[in-house]
């Protein structure tokens, strides 16, 4: 539940089904499943508003899980601590964290489209003299969503190319929507 949340970006459903999670969990023996929770709880308060009470939750995830985690886990937890690091205004730090997914990518994919995105997301943040750069990573992005018939990471590889063709063209400027980059 808490995945799907995530996925659909809605912070307020991840954080009730994080908040489940813990609950329940703590009462059994599925304390790595908390650790889990824990870390969709801080991107919930990131994205709500509250980066600087998420991120010590999504970093507390990350080091909870170690290295020995499955890949795919691993994955999904440090694009979620990019993306809090980026709300937090530490661009070099969610850089950082979305190269060191991207590298122990492995033979899993799992989630690779998202670290692309929050890539050239971050590039944005950083400066929009980076449009270009972060204009690659949507590409690429949207390249990997849509190997994978991931059809709602590809639309938001595309709301990001979006935002890099709007960036490229100035303050003030508006833009006619750009063709979707999806195959038929």
């Amino acid at each position: 539940m808490a995945f799907s949340a995530v996925l659909g970006r809605r912070p307020e459903a991840a954080q009730r089904a994080a908040e489940a999670t813990i609950e329940f969990c703590t009462a059994r023996p599925f304390s790595h499943l908390v650790t889990v929770a824990v870390g969709v709880q801080g991107w919930a308060m990131a994205v709500r508003g509250d980066a600087a009470a998420g991120l010590p939750l999504v970093r507390h995830r990350l080091a909870e899980a170690g290295t020995d985690s499955s890949s795919r886990v691993r994955h999904f937890h440090l694009a979620l601590t990019a993306e809090v690091e980026q709300l937090a205004g530490l661009y070099d730090d969610a850089l950082n964290t979305v190269a060191t997914g991207l590298a122990e990518a492995g033979g899993s994919r799992f989630y690779e489209a998202e670290l692309h995105r929050i890539r050239g997301t971050t590039l944005l943040a950083v400066s929009p003299t980076l449009a270009g750069e972060a204009a690659a990573s949507f590409l690429r992005a949207a390249e990997v969503a849509r190997e994978q018939g991931a059809q709602l990471l590809v639309l938001r590889a595309e709301a990001g190319l979006q935002s890099c063709r709007q960036a490229q063209a100035g303050p003030g400027r508006t833009l006619r929507r750009a063709a979707p980059i999806t195959s038929a």
